[in-house]
């Protein structure tokens, strides 16, 4: 078989100020690629093109799986703004990616790369990292250098201390033990920790540096072996919450949301909560629960902007508020609440256009729903055989 080298073609992509998708440019231009064995016709392909691409702004290297390293010469691609190698079997970059000094954006999701350049902080202008499900092992301290980085996402790496982080982060999303006494991003506006394997203890690695960041409106905390809540009161610009399997809380955790009165969306699952103050939250929009060990919800009644309504697999919930003045509540989700034994209201929710209930085996009443003109869905199944006169409405999408 003939071996690929530049003489076998005439000329390399002809490409001004834009970006090129390598998979997309080889199928096309160089289809005898695809029969060759080993990485070694493409390499050299790419070597020779990045010659004759100063201008090239995007280079997109995503899904080549046949792909296990970059070529020095891509650091003649000093006009380079966004890297994308994901999806690919590259285990590091070529140290001449310090040379592309405008780079802003590099990702690398579900790709084998395992460390990053030592003097990345010579990418002075590089904003994100998007690492999500990649094999990186270690973050070079030199990180601490790039001082416009905005967005760092690596979850799910093999990564296991996160070194001292630019003061300029925004959103922070990492499964990662994070060294609290580096933490200094007070204009952090987006944080995700995610440990699902990570065995953690408070008193070890203590979450109380999450209440000093005051600037955050995104916060989804996923620690199932965490065994107490951070204070939370002190997040005022909070508008969105998620709390996810704090499987290992061994006692009620109280969650405080008097003062967050920004808050859009709260979400909790899995765990035992006592919410406190959920009728100070009149801002909120969404509020969904599940698999709580909660018997009521008190103050849902005052959520007078709530759109969305999901209750799921609540097992010990025996009663709701009357829901009358959710004026706004367009959807509602109530499943696996075996227990509970009423819904109030439910009749008066004029711009309601979705219902389902199910698996609430001691429901024996609700409200007639016949009379909702903006209802388009309603499920109701698996509850008692008791009086349910809003069953007629099931399937109400041939109401008019």
């Amino acid at each position: 078989m003939d071996r690929v080298t530049p003489q076998t073609y005439n000329e390399s992509p002809k490409v001004g100020k834009a970006g090129i998708n390598i998979r997309d440019y080889v199928s096309r231009e160089f289809p005898e690629i695809s029969r060759l064995p080993g990485c070694k016709p493409l390499q050299q392909i790419l070597d020779f093109s990045f010659g004759a691409l100063l201008n090239l702004e995007c280079l997109s290297i995503c899904g080549v799986q046949v792909l296990t390293e970059l070529p020095e010469s891509i650091g003649l691609l000093e006009s380079l703004v966004e890297l994308n190698i994901s999806y690919t079997r590259i285990i590091k970059l070529p140290n001449s990616i310090i040379h592309l000094k405008n780079l802003k954006v590099l990702k690398m999701n579900r790709s084998c790369i395992t460390k990053l350049p030592a003097a990345i902080g010579m990418l002075e202008k590089l904003e994100e990292i998007h690492g999500e499900d990649c094999s990186l092992e270690m973050i070079p301290s030199d990180v601490a250098r790039l001082s416009f980085l905005k967005i760092f996402k690596l979850t799910e790496t093999r990564v296991e201390k996160v070194p001292e982080l630019p003061p300029s982060l925004i959103s922070l999303y990492v499964s990662s033990i994070v060294e609290v006494e580096v933490l200094k991003m007070s204009d952090l506006r987006n944080l995700n920790l995610f440990f699902p394997t990570i065995a953690l203890e408070t008193d070890i690695y203590p979450l109380r540096w999450i209440g000093k960041l005051l600037r955050l409106e995104y916060l989804r905390l996923e620690l199932p072996s965490i065994t107490s809540i951070p204070d939370l009161d002190h997040l005022c610009c909070l508008k969105e919450l998620l709390l996810i399997r704090f499987s290992h809380c061994n006692v009620l955790q109280s969650i405080y949301l008097s003062n967050l009165q920004k808050l859009l969306e709260l979400s909790l699952s899995i765990g035992s909560f006592n919410i406190q103050g959920l009728e100070s939250v009149r801002s909120l929009r969404c509020l969904k629960v599940s698999s709580l060990e909660l018997s009521e919800l008190s103050g849902l009644e005052r959520l007078e902007k709530l759109q969305v309504l999901s209750i799921d697999c609540c097992p010990l919930l025996q009663t709701l508020p009357n829901l009358s003045d959710l004026k706004c509540l367009k959807d509602m989700f109530l499943w696996s609440c075996r227990k509970l034994v009423e819904i109030q209201g439910l009749d008066r929710l004029k711009s309601l256009q979705s219902i389902a209930i199910g698996g609430c085996s001691s429901l024996q009443s609700l409200p007639d729903v016949s009379n909702l003109k903006k209802l388009k869905y309603c499920n109701i199944e698996c509850c008692s055989e008791g009086d349910l006169p809003g069953k007629e409405a099931q399937d109400h999408d041939d109401l008019s």
